[in-house]
Parts: structure tokens; sequence; C-alpha cells
């Protein structure tokens, strides 16, 4: 599994030496191929308190590595877990060096996942409640993770940001999960992923059904137009790419975001959220002309 990971070019050794510590088999007992387990290309379902669907899951080793190694983490950083599941990516932090607590919206998962992470060494906070609250009683974190497709960046993890820290998250753009690194109310994206949606006060927005396009870069800026709950048909699905492709196909990388109150924001391109508008800029080297 380990092995695999240079092929998402993953070589932060302490990234990499966590993942072969941590046992990962342990936080999927309730799966017995181990080539599954170990697949780094495949998240694997775990029980919740829904059993109609999919609300947690253990995400796959490949995006595990990749934010962990876009989490720049040192031993002794404070790390609040938005989404603690079965304890898989809270045991990786802490087997870093970190102080992490972690918060799940799935009483049920609560207990379970205390036990396993105190069964195997790791010392973690495990607390239950809405994670778009954060969890101030703990504040200041240097670093916030969101591990799962969250529609807003809370202000509550602003707030609970240590000076100098930043967050890292999952943010809905369409059908993507744009991994977004934010602080100080302002954020770009730095890769790519794909999450089980966050429930409680960040699961409010309509839907946003857009279809799948041409690759990433091109139905992010789709997304920037065709916003939440908007019509949309093939013709203007098509117009909005032939404008991506008009300004030189410029990557989601490119573009940076400022977080206003939900209401205020100005600009070209603005998405009402949950609690804020993301008004979305492209870098000014970036700006035909």
């Amino acid at each position: 599994m380990v092995a695999a990971l240079a092929g998402y070019d993953v070589r932060d050794g302490r990234v990499l030496d966590a993942m072969r510590r941590v046992p990962r088999h342990e936080f999927l007992a309730h799966v017995a191929d181990l080539d599954l387990v170990h697949d780094v290309d495949r998240a694997v379902a775990v029980p919740g308190f829904d059993p109609e669907q999919v609300t947690t899951s253990v995400s796959a080793p490949g995006i595990v590595a990749v934010m962990l190694q876009l989490l720049e983490l040192e031993p002794g950083m404070r790390v609040l877990e938005i989404g603690a599941g079965s304890g898989y990516n809270a045991a990786l932090l802490a087997e870093i060096g970190c102080t992490v607590t972690a918060v799940d919206i799935d009483e049920t998962l609560i207990e379970p996942t205390q036990q396993r992470l105190a069964g195997l060494g790791y010392d973690v906070r495990v607390v239950h409640g809405d994670g778009d609250l954060g969890v101030p009683e703990h504040a200041p974190y240097d670093r916030v993770v969101a591990t799962v497709g969250c529609n807003d960046l809370s202000p509550a993890w602003f707030d609970q940001l240590a000076p100098g820290g930043f967050m890292l998250v999952p943010l809905k753009h369409g059908y993507l999960h744009p991994l977004v690194r934010a602080a100080d109310h302002r954020s770009r994206p730095v890769g790519r992923s794909g999450f089980v949606r966050m429930l409680g006060r960040q699961d409010e927005l309509p839907p946003w059904d857009l279809p799948p396009t041409d690759g990433w870069d091109a139905a992010y800026f789709t997304a920037l137009r065709i916003l939440p709950g908007a019509a949309h048909d093939d013709r203007s699905i098509q117009a909005t790419v032939d404008e991506w492709r008009s300004m030189g196909e410029p990557p989601m990388s490119d573009f940076e975001s400022t977080w206003v109150p939900r209401g205020t924001g100005h600009g070209r391109w603005v998405i009402p959220r949950i609690h804020h508008d993301q008004v979305v800029a492209l870098a000014p080297t970036r700006i035909p002309g």
C-alpha cells in the first residue's frame, strides 16, 4: 500500500512512516478482503446510523496521504478533524505526533471509535457533535481538516484557527470536491477529492445538479457560473465550457476566494453557501489581457 503511494507523489517521510505503522485493517474489521482494505484507490463504507445510505467511509489511502501531506504537519501541532468516522485518519495524525480532536455527528460511532483508538495506543479526543460548530473548548488549532464533503467553510473553523494556522477542506463545487486551503477568510484550491457529504447544518443547500464535463478545471469553472439550485441545459453547459476555453482554459488552482458574510458578496463569481458568500476571482496573472 505504502509503495503504491509513490503514484500519488507522496514524499513526506512523516506521512509515509505513519501510513506504514497504523494498521488500516483494524479500522475496517468488518471487511474480510485485505486487498480491498489496502487498495490505494478505494474508499470503504463504514456502517453508521443509517443502514439505507452510506454516511461514513474510510477514505482511500491515496487521498488520505495526499491530504496529510498538504497539511504540512509537525509533531506537537493541534489538529481538529471534522468527520471522525472509524478513527483511521485521526490515528495517522496522532502517529505523526499531533494532538487530535475529532468530531462526528453520528453518535453511534463515538464510543467504538474512541475504544478502537485507545486500544491501539492512540490518545485522541473523539467528540459527538455537528462539526460545523467545531470544538471551541479545545481551540485554538494549528490545523482544521475536514474528511467529509462540505458545503461551506464554517465561521467556527476560522474562529478556532491559531495564528499562522490553516484549514484543508473538500469543498463542494458542482459534483466535485476540490481540496481548499484557507486561512484569514481567503482560500485557494490545492487538490482534488471526492467525499461523502457532511450532515447537519452544512447539508442545507439546494442540489448543485451539474453533469460531468470536460475534466476538473472545466467543471470547477462551470460551478462558478451555474449555482446550486439553478436551472441549466446542455446548451448553457456548453456555453460555459466555451467561455472557459476562450479564457485560456485556466486551471482551478489559478482561482482564489474571499469569504464574506452571506448576502454581502460582490463580483463576477459569487457562490452563496451556508454562512458565507464565496467570492471567487481569477488570479491577476491569469486575467486575459
